[in-house]
């Protein structure tokens, strides 16, 4: 059936008719009240003028009114005028889509009347622009109906307006508010962004929206506004305000344009796909990864690959004429970059043209190499030897390989060019130890050159160490490495060769910050390892306080891995892509609660919550024999999870109370962790090296006043003095209950002291005498 015969599309050309003369125009409730106050002002914003429909289009409605019933359902074809109006209409928004245009975000103040609590209401426009500057005053337009029009009537005509950066972060606070005003997208603006809710009007000069306000850097200025008229046009409304207020918030810059479902740069590169420009069920499979485990592995991997395929498969923008521009977009939109799984998407684009007899345009030299790099991500020692054993092997054959673009070379040796950590150095220094290639000589003249082959950028690499050598370390974190290029007088795309090792330049420019003192666990990390690991982010995250979690997750994951006293350069674990798991798990749940039962869940596999008696005094004895310098320097935290146990875990042990059989005692609280620990390294005493020997005995008298190798004369053996001081020393703290301290039973005899606090509360402690043997 033709478009002019479907009922329904009568029907709503007829309503659009009768809606275009017949509806009724409204100002703005503030805008009379604008008027009144600057009738004597030769500047003040006229009044709008309204239209009312000709004596001849009313005449056309009421003889429409008066057909038949027949008459209105029968079957009419669109006029040649209708026809060509509905053409110029495609070919107008087709224009306008390929038209550049600025973007705005706006919010109004307003109150959920289920919760009475305030909202993060606002839509993001592409209107905005200035009317005038005498007064300065905007307009824009909002599609009618809309919640955020309704919200900015009830206000008086109050609103604030914020111009994102020309970055992801600003494209990103733009798609957020482009997703409806309802409360999974309230909820959603409250977790990715830092919104503020002012409660008060201060300055009563300057009329307050009372708008939430979209703190961060990544908002360029942001402006009170006030609606002075409104102009209804078709299903639009226009709106015209002045500006009571701006605030500058960043450093001067350009804001972030839109043009064909791409946020982009005023140099034109695209920063970020609105979702909703790619295809839903394609987004809806690539959402799925966010399933993956914590630590993903070769499985996962190439479920990736193919997810991205079907990515690209099905958005003609990415394979109709792939080019650079073109892989960057891709790779802005993916839940995980694609070069952390060793996916190249100019091959994999490639080889979905291919598979889709579109051909596979490559750059020369890029037919032989695969889609999926042998080594990737972290490398690990093993990972870096075999890289090296190649490298020998190829130069070895042919020195020529020097002389070829690096990341060409690092194609020949299986490696991502985006793998995190990896510099030039770390395969030249073993070259001349074998004297495949020339001793390294810092020239200037080497560095300047078209081709950029790994001579040439160990040479970018010695400048760039020594330029982040002379800064303060937040400077020489903070500052881009393509602000650094230019200090060193390197082009700007050189930073791309060391953009995923910023972590091991750092800890080569600043060693005394990664030293002995100040990180305890380095190099390939150990399962035993990497649970710390799991337990020092987690808890320096502070998952249990929802405001401090939120501006916790926003840091580097590898400064996180540094203020927990982890080397940021370790291998076996990719802490951004572990990072990137706990924002998927915050950003996907509803509340707050959900998401530490998805975060509890996801760790399920790596801790354990709860732990007989017996099973813990066998975790301890192993984690004490095993590292007993650790047992000694790690919080309780850290022993826990050292032996595979929650920081939250307890222990179940017999209850004193009769009506019980078992009792749940928490770990973390009382004294029995510190006890059998003490016990271990007291056993352990005597048989570790020197070193091990020497520091059980200072820390057992240090923190107990207990000589571990008492005089054979003594009256009291070491294991009842040992139970004494352990006694009056350890702390207890509230249990639950009525009790401070949970009484530990282990086979043999009870003996019963009372000491400090507990003494004075009358309570009383039972230790086994056989814990200390």
């Amino acid at each position: 059936m033709a478009l002019s015969q479907r009922p329904a599309s009568r029907f709503f050309a007829a309503f659009y008719r009768w809606n275009q003369h017949a509806q009724l125009s409204r100002p703005c409730a503030s805008v009379y009240r604008y008027t009144l106050r600057h009738t004597r002002s030769r500047n003040a914003i006229c009044a709008p003028r309204y239209y009312n429909a000709t004596r001849l289009l009313q005449q056309d409605n009421t003889a429409s009114t008066q057909k038949t019933v027949q008459e209105q359902y029968a079957p009419i074809d669109l006029s040649e005028s209708e026809s060509q109006q509905e053409q110029l209409k495609n070919s107008v928004r087709g224009l306008m889509r390929d038209v550049p245009s600025s973007v705005a975000v706006l919010t109004v103040a307003s109150i959920d009347p289920k919760t009475k609590k305030h909202v993060p209401m606002g839509v993001a426009v592409s209107s905005l622009s200035t009317v005038s500057l005498d007064p300065p005053t905007i307009s824009f337009n909002i599609k009618q109906p809309s919640k955020t029009l309704d919200a900015i009537r009830a206000t008086d005509g109050l609103f604030r307006v914020h111009f994102p950066t020309a970055s992801r972060s600003g494209a990103k606070l733009v798609d957020l508010f482009s997703r409806g005003n309802h409360p999974d997208a309230y909820d959603l603006r409250s977790k990715q962004l830092k919104l503020h809710q002012p409660k008060n009007k201060i300055q009563y000069s300057v009329p307050s929206s009372l708008a939430p306000q979209v703190l961060g850097g990544y908002v360029r200025a942001a402006m009170e506004c006030e609606v002075t008229h409104e102009f209804p046009v078709a299903d639009h409304v226009i709106l015209v305000a002045k500006v009571n207020d701006l605030e500058q918030k960043t450093a001067k810059g350009p804001a972030i344009m839109y043009i064909n479902g791409e946020y982009r740069i005023p140099e034109g590169k695209s920063v970020y796909v609105a979702e909703n420009a790619q295809p839903s069920a394609a987004s809806a499979d690539i959402a799925s990864v966010r399933e993956y485990p914590l630590f993903p592995g070769e499985k996962e991997r190439r479920h990736y690959m193919e997810q991205i395929k079907a990515i690209i498969r099905s958005t003609p923008a990415y394979y109709k004429d792939p080019s650079r521009e073109t892989y960057e977009t891709i790779n802005i939109n993916l839940p995980y970059p694609a070069a952390d799984f060793g996916i190249d998407l100019e091959l994999l684009t490639a080889e979905c043209r291919q598979e889709m007899g579109l051909g596979s345009p490559l750059r020369p030299g890029a037919e032989d190499k695969q889609v999926l790099s042998e080594f990737y991500g972290v490398l690990t020692p093993s990972m870096r030897d075999r890289i090296v054993d190649r490298a020998k092997k190829l130069v070895a054959l042919d020195e020529r390989y020097l002389s070829q673009p690096y990341r060409s070379f690092l194609f020949d040796l299986g490696v991502n060019p985006n793998s995190k950590d990896f510099l030039p150095s770390d395969i030249m220094k073993h070259l001349r130890a074998a004297n495949l290639a020339r001793r390294f000589k810092q020239d200037r003249k080497q560095v300047i050159g078209e081709t950029e082959d790994i001579i040439k950028v160990e040479q970018i690499e010695h400048r760039l160490r020594e330029h982040l050598r002379s800064m303060k370390y937040e400077d020489a974190r903070r500052e881009p490495f393509e602000v650094a290029m230019e200090a060193i007088g390197e082009r700007k795309g050189a930073a791309m060769h060391f953009k995923k090792a910023r972590a091991r330049l750092l800890t080569q420019s600043h060693p005394t910050l990664f030293d002995a003192s100040a990180i305890d666990i380095t190099g390939e990390v150990t399962e035993e390892e990497l649970r710390v690991v799991l337990c020092r982010l987690i808890n320096y995250l502070n998952v249990k306080s929802q405001i401090h979690f939120r501006q916790n997750i926003e840091r580097n994951p590898r400064e996180l891995l540094r203020r927990v006293r982890v080397d940021p350069t370790i291998t076996g674990m990719d802490v951004e892509l572990l990072v990137g798991k706990i924002k998927h798990l915050y950003l996907s749940t509803r509340t707050y609660q959900d998401f530490l039962f998805a975060l509890k869940e996801a760790l399920r596999p790596w801790f354990i919550w709860n732990v007989s008696r017996d099973d813990l005094e066998e975790r301890v004895k192993n984690f004490v024999q095993s590292t007993p310098l650790r047992a000694i320097a790690w919080s309780a935290k850290s022993r826990l999870a050292a032996m595979g146990l929650h920081w939250d875990a307890t222990v179940t042990l017999p209850s004193n109370n009769s009506s019980k059989q078992v009792t749940k005692q928490s770990l973390l609280k009382g004294v029995i962790l510190d006890t059998l620990v003490t016990k271990e390294l007291k056993n352990y005493y005597g048989s570790g090296t020197e070193e091990e020997n020497q520091a059980v005995a200072k820390y057992l008298k240090e923190t107990y006043s207990f000589d571990v190798t008492p005089a054979a004369s003594d009256s009291q053996s070491s294991a009842d003095e040992m139970q004494q001081v352990m006694a009056t020393t350890l702390e207890t703290s509230p249990g639950e209950g009525d009790r401070s301290l949970e009484i530990m039973r282990l086979p043999g005899k009870s003996k019963r002291i009372e000491h400090g606090d507990n003494k004075k509360q009358g309570r009383k402690e039972a230790w086994s005498t056989d814990s200390f043997h």
